[in-house]
């Protein structure tokens, strides 16, 4: 509760956000979250892990309390790069993670608990830390716009080339039933040529976004068609859906941020809430589960599903302490199959199938519960860091190209993000860019006549942020009144 005083008599104020909006919008999408899993995935798909036991009650209102906590200690408003990471992490990641722990039947009580207490401890602790009443100072490594650019072209061009030389560069239309067997052959034909597949991850998660993001900033649409093209060129020959539904991702990201420059964060979580309900009820008319799996399966369940299948796995088996990763050469790997491999054998039944982790699943699986609060601190390191690479970037921008690398933190690691997923070269790039290409071309005669505090970005309040400054010499008409 917040007191104010008013011509002398003291009002007591409710915060708004934190007692009703956030609570409601918590308990609606945890709600979507229980309907659409134990009425539509789960009797579909229980063969691949999703198994579904009635919750407890007392249990669920402390995972509806604890995400609830969370939510209200992160940002309001989408306005850094680190609340665009945190809340899309929150929404795909912590949230499902937290509420299908006491119903997806791999945890006891005592555990489905902990992982809810400690995951949202974590969290709350990792939005806290991103808090800043000074703005950020941005690093001293920009280059000028004709190198920014020279560099992402060649990127560019050796991406494609190298793929259409490998694989083939076609553009046709691809089914989303048939996106499985065309990801199956460009598996095959890649053989393991790890640079091809970075290049690639990295083209269609970090550079084709910037390119997009860059032509709606600047109002050139040829850029915004130009990085629409070369993800249709990549989702054809290589059948990610994560490539197919990045368009759509960002054009509404653009939407949300043409309509206020600092978007509210609670509206993404009434749009995860929306996506499910709207694949339900087609699904409903349908007698299928086909948007349900496309959409809130995919990637909304599927990560809540596997934090506790692998808290579950790794509680009672022995943790692989990075052996798969950076510490394999002094580490031995207690395991035959991958690790994603090693879960799916285990909860399925089915050891070619990769379940991939999230990063806090993936923390939790090297080193129990202090891999999870490890990964919440990279995160923490990563987020602010980046904060402030990409400080006088208009955060419109930035969103458009951290929403890529910020999902793919959903079904990955944390240091696979970084290196294989796009966080790294986000990073690189929007430290190097060059301040001068956000600003929308204007007209020659428009040029001339403008002044400098015409082009700044105007407060919250809808006043500009600078004043036009006042001449401290006397003006003619000021020297003949004092005459």
């Amino acid at each position: 509760m917040l007191t104010s005083i008013r011509d002398g008599k003291r009002t007591i104020r409710v915060p708004i956000r934190e007692f009703v909006v956030i609570p409601l919008g918590v308990a609606a999408y945890g709600l979507a979250l229980y309907l659409s899993y134990a009425y539509l995935v789960s009797p579909t798909f229980s063969y691949l892990g999703y198994r579904f036991s009635p919750p407890q009650p007392l249990l669920e209102l402390v995972a509806w309390l604890a995400a609830t906590l969370v939510a209200v200690a992160m940002p309001r408003w989408l306005n850094r790069p680190s609340a665009v990471i945190l809340w899309i992490i929150f929404v795909i990641t912590v949230v499902p993670a937290i509420f299908m722990a006491p119903y997806v039947d791999l945890l006891n009580t005592g555990q489905a608990l902990t992982l809810i207490l400690v995951l949202a401890l974590v969290y709350t602790l990792v939005a806290l830390g991103t808090r800043r009443r000074k703005p950020f100072t941005a690093f001293r490594v920009q280059v000028s716009p004709g190198v920014f650019w020279l560099i992402i072209a060649v990127f560019s061009l050796v991406t494609y080339v190298l793929l259409a030389v490998t694989v083939g560069l076609s553009l046709h239309f691809v089914s989303i039933l048939d996106v499985y067997s065309v990801r199956a052959g460009y598996v095959s034909r890649l053989s393991n040529d790890a640079v091809l597949s970075y290049l690639v991850q990295a083209q269609s998660t970090v550079v084709n976004p910037l390119i997009i993001a860059n032509g709606i900033q600047t109002r050139r649409w040829i850029l915004v068609a130009i990085g629409i093209l070369g993800q249709a060129l990549i989702f054809s020959d290589t059948g990610y859906k994560t490539v197919l539904f990045s368009v759509p991702a960002l054009i509404l990201f653009a939407v949300l941020y043409f309509r206020r420059p600092e978007p509210r964060a609670s509206i993404l979580l009434f749009g995860a809430t929306f996506v499910i309900a709207v694949a339900a009820a087609i699904d409903g008319l349908q007698h299928s589960a086909i948007w349900t799996s496309l959409f809130s399966r995919r990637f909304l369940l599927t990560p809540g599903m596997l934090t506790s299948a692998y808290v579950s796995f790794f509680q009672s088996h022995p943790q692989t302490h990075l052996s798969y990763s950076i510490l394999s050469r002094w580490v031995q790997y207690p395991y035959q199959l991958k690790p994603p491999n090693v879960i799916g054998e285990w909860l399925a039944n089915a050891p070619t199938t990769a379940m991939n982790a999230n990063l806090f699943a993936d923390g939790f699986e090297n080193f129990g519960w202090f891999g999870l609060v490890g990964a919440g601190a990279v995160l923490l390191i990563y987020i602010r860091a980046l904060d402030r690479a990409a400080a006088g970037i208009p955060a419109s921008a930035t969103a458009l190209i951290l929403i890529m690398p910020a999902i793919s933190l959903s079904n990955a690691s944390i240091l696979t993000s970084m290196f294989s997923h796009g966080l790294v070269i986000a990073f690189v790039l929007i430290a190097i860019a060059p301040r001068t290409i956000w600003s929308p071309r204007q007209p020659m005669s428009r040029r001339r006549s403008a002044r400098p505090w015409e082009h700044r970005a105007f407060g919250r309040d809808g006043l500009s942020e600078r004043q036009p400054p006042v001449s401290e010499t006397p003006t003619s008409m000021e020297r003949a009144a004092a005459a």
